[in-house]
């Protein structure tokens, strides 16, 4: 469960599941492995899992790799099925993610509510404070 407070946007905070990640990843080699990761940061950080688009040089700068073994890597990460996926919108995806940014920016919504509902409610004029403002007089203190 996302944890979110009105001040913390969907994007402050990515859940990460690391024993699925490294069930997913094994045997994999590590430049795969960190591309990946790479690849899940932007997907939630910088494009709020709207969809990568199908760039070749934008999604190998994404992966910091070589060009020499970005082949390679494109196949394994790029995979249509494990790990992302391409919809009808040409956009590559990663399910799991979009999911979790589905969940977060509910409860971001819901709390930004709460907030503005509990900020609304404190700061309200208060109309026994009218009232107090025009008594004639204070009470004196107790000696």
């Amino acid at each position: 469960m996302v944890c979110l407070n009105a001040k913390m946007k969907p994007d402050a905070y990515m859940p990460f599941y690391w024993m699925e990640f490294w069930h997913a990843v094994e045997g994999l080699p590590d430049q795969s492995i960190v591309a990946y990761q790479r690849v899940l940061s932007n997907y939630w950080h910088q494009n709020h899992c709207v969809g990568l688009r199908d760039d070749d040089e934008f999604l190998r700068r994404i992966c910091r790799c070589d060009r020499d073994d970005w082949e390679a890597v494109r196949d394994t990460i790029f995979d249509n099925d494990r790990f992302m996926t391409q919809d009808a919108d040409g956009l590559w995806h990663q399910k799991r993610a979009q999911e979790e940014w589905i969940h977060a920016s509910a409860a971001y919504e819901k709390a930004l509510i709460r907030a503005k509902a509990g900020a609304a409610a404190r700061w309200k004029p208060n109309k026994n404070k009218a009232k107090l403002k025009n008594a004639s007089s204070n009470a004196s203190s107790i000696p």
